[in-house]
């Protein structure tokens, strides 16, 4: 009798494992950086001298896929000594509506990414936050999307979560500039296309 249940159950356990799905959902570390523009960059003003990132406790993720929370970290030493924060999402990488959904109801049209302000109807999470800068508080919404043609990871946006944020295009000058203003018009977030080095920095500078 117990060979017996013992067999049933090692053939149910061989099943169960047999028919887990290939694309099961797995977690990742999802990083995304807070930089110093240069100072006197084309796109920016002068560099700023500190950069915070705090998370705040919202988030949506795609159901069923895991989300284990963020670390947040100075990384100042690994880029040139100009102040940059990194944070680490912890969570899967599956593209749905409600993370979207959330980011959208929050941040509304204006947000800002490597290809410019961006309408998207799925990312693979999103999460709220305080950037703090210089000591200012600004509350924003991050979230990530999946990879994009011709571009070395997965794609990050960043919207406001308070109002007088501002989107500004300079499409049409000799330096093309996309960035988002802080409500208190003291300061840039965005990104430069000739210095942008890949699709999860966030570059921050003092307005001229």
């Amino acid at each position: 009798m117990r060979t017996s249940i013992e067999l049933r159950a090692s053939i149910l356990i061989s099943l169960m494992l047999s028919s887990f799905p290939s694309w099961a959902a797995t977690e990742h570390d999802n990083t995304v950086d807070f930089s110093s523009w240069p100072s006197a960059h084309a796109c920016g003003g002068s560099q700023v001298n500190s950069i915070v990132f705090y998370y705040t406790g919202e988030y949506s993720v795609t159901d069923g896929q895991p989300w284990d929370g963020i670390t947040t970290n100075n990384i100042t030493s690994q880029k040139g000594g100009v102040p940059t924060y990194q944070v680490d999402v912890f969570a899967g990488r599956k593209a749905s509506q409600p993370p979207a959904d959330f980011f959208i109801q929050l941040a509304g049209a204006i947000n800002i990414g490597v290809s410019g302000a961006a309408q998207f109807d799925t990312l693979n999470f999103a999460l709220t936050g305080v950037l703090e800068i210089e000591g200012n508080d600004y509350q924003v919404v991050i979230g990530q999307v999946g990879v994009m043609a011709g571009e070395p990871s997965n794609i990050w946006y960043l919207g406001p979560n308070e109002s007088g944020f501002n989107y500004v295009n300079t499409f049409y000058s000799s330096d093309h500039c996309e960035y988002l203003t802080t409500p208190d018009g003291n300061y840039r977030i965005g990104m430069a296309w000739q210095t942008m080095p890949n699709a999860y920095t966030f570059y921050v500078s003092k307005s001229p």
